[in-house]
């Protein structure tokens, strides 16, 4: 710090001007890079001249309280700046308490404050505004600033306002609910403890949100603790619960006597199969009068769909599953999601390849799942031209490049089938590597059927595909079939 500037800053001080001596006094406590300027670069006449103007010292008031300088606010409000709640939300929200109150002190409306402390979790700040004038006073903010501090997971202000008297049980225990969902198991305790609220308020349904969403094991622990649950509210608890994963919260809930039936354990089951919560499908298939293989194997379908391996192998070796149900619909679900290592897995289970003339082998192709389609493929009565050789006209058609360069090298085989219908349904759709890997395969082709050029030819043009057109008229050139019939 230049020593001779602070010199020249009180000496330039008024000590009949309050806010001129303030912020000289703050000048020169955090110091000024540059000897011929005060803060922000202007002359120190500039300073001394805005501070003559209230008006315009309120960019000044809001430098201070961002500096946490309660000295130069005293002074400026003292000289006729006058506070805003803009500024009063400024330092709550950074916990400037001693700023705070000094703007209080001012006749500042303390609740926009309140809610911007609260919100920020600023404990001190929100003590300060509660101090500055009866609680009475704040009406309903009291409520909005325990709903957002209770969703933000601020324990500490929730225990100021706790104090205060705010109603804990107010717009229908809004705070506690919020806490549930956000998992905020600390902020649960301190509102259980109020006296105005039960766990059990709303039919006990901040256990049921408790259990989903975020909510935390620790948190619905608390819950349990403190209330008394009816047996449906605890059944559509342990259903979230293993819906959302957590494995402890059912072991808990599933403990209630009078609980535990048939039925919810199906139902905790295909929740936790939706979820892809093998930890609790494991829980679930140990439990007495568990079906896995209810409704055709539902959970073994559901679970092939998702892609859930774990879960799947579960339901495999529990023995109470149909891998054959619904026309194999695991191993086609698995098929159709490109899932190689659970198709592996039911094929070694008994999952027939050939079901619906080896529609599996057809959907991988189809879908462009390569490694799935060799794998199926590898089985016994597949084969590479099933169903017409329905695979390579779907590959073709969808643009799967890969399947359809391995589908061509399979001897059985046949591009030409239908009038060449692969070579269509790719010029159709504009697959002009497709077109160029069939056109290749069909110019190296020993036995030829003549391709349908003049059709290919009009497909391309009525799609006003320039690079197909010149796909087809290289192959032309080169030698290709001009038309559909020798001449």
């Amino acid at each position: 710090m230049h020593h001779n500037l602070v010199a020249d800053i009180f000496a330039a001080a008024d000590e009949d001007d309050p806010a001129w001596m303030a912020l000289a006094m703050e000048m020169a406590a955090i110091g000024v890079q540059t000897p011929a300027m005060g803060a922000y670069g202007r002359p120190l006449a500039a300073w001394r001249q805005r501070l003559g103007q209230p008006r315009r010292t309120r960019g000044i008031l809001a430098w201070a309280i961002d500096g946490r300088l309660d000295r130069l606010v005293a002074a400026l409000v003292d000289s006729g700046t006058t506070p805003t709640t803009a500024h009063l939300e400024q330092a709550c929200k950074i916990g400037a308490v001693a700023v705070v109150r000094v703007l209080l002190a001012a006749d500042v409306d303390a609740r926009p404050g309140l809610l911007s402390a609260a919100l920020a979790g600023q404990a001190s700040a929100v003590g300060a505004c509660l101090d500055s004038c009866p609680t009475a006073s704040f009406g309903k903010t009291l409520e909005l600033a325990l709903l957002s501090a209770a969703k933000s997971g601020h324990a500490a202000v929730v225990s100021k306002l706790l104090e205060s008297g705010v109603d804990a049980a107010a717009d229908r225990a809004s705070a506690l609910f919020f806490a549930c969902r956000s998992g905020h198991s600390d902020v649960v305790e301190l509102l259980l403890q109020s006296p105005t609220l039960s766990a059990e308020v709303e039919g006990g349904q901040a256990l049921v949100v408790a259990c989903g969403m975020r909510g935390s094991s620790s948190t619905i622990d608390k819950l349990l603790d403190a209330g008394e649950f009816t047996p449906e509210t605890i059944q559509v608890a342990a259903i979230e619960a293993a819906k959302h994963g957590h494995r402890e919260a059912v072991v808990r809930l599933l403990s209630r006597p009078g609980i535990r039936t048939a039925e919810l354990v199906n139902d905790v089951l295909m929740a936790a199969v939706d979820g892809s919560h093998s930890a609790i499908v494991a829980l679930m298939l140990d439990e007495p009068g568990v079906a896995p293989g209810a409704d055709e194997s539902e959970a073994l379908r559901r679970a092939a769909w998702l892609g859930d391996v774990e879960t799947v192998r579960l339901l495999l070796a529990s023995g109470g599953v149909d891998v054959s149900a619904r026309n194999n619909a695991a191993l086609q679900n698995s098929t159709k999601r490109g899932n190689v290592e659970l198709v592996r897995l039911l094929l070694a289970n008994g999952a027939d390849a050939t079901v619906r003339d080896c529609d599996p082998f057809t959907t991988a192709c189809a879908q462009g799942h390569l490694e799935a389609a060799q794998e199926l493929l590898a089985c016994d009565g597949v084969t590479a031209s099933v169903h017409g050789n329905t695979a390579i006209e779907w590959a073709a058609g969808n643009g799967r490049k890969d399947v359809v360069t391995f589908l061509l090298t399979q001897p059985e085989v046949d591009p030409s089938v239908r009038n060449h219908a692969p070579l269509r349904v790719a010029v159709f759709n504009g697959h002009t590597a497709i077109v160029e890997r069939l056109l290749a395969h069909h110019r190296g082709s020993k036995c030829r059927r003549w391709l349908p050029m003049p059709k290919l030819v009009q497909l391309a043009s009525e799609a006003g595909n320039s690079e197909m057109l010149a796909t087809l008229e290289v192959h032309r050139a080169g030698g290709g079939e001009s038309s559909s019939s020798p001449r």
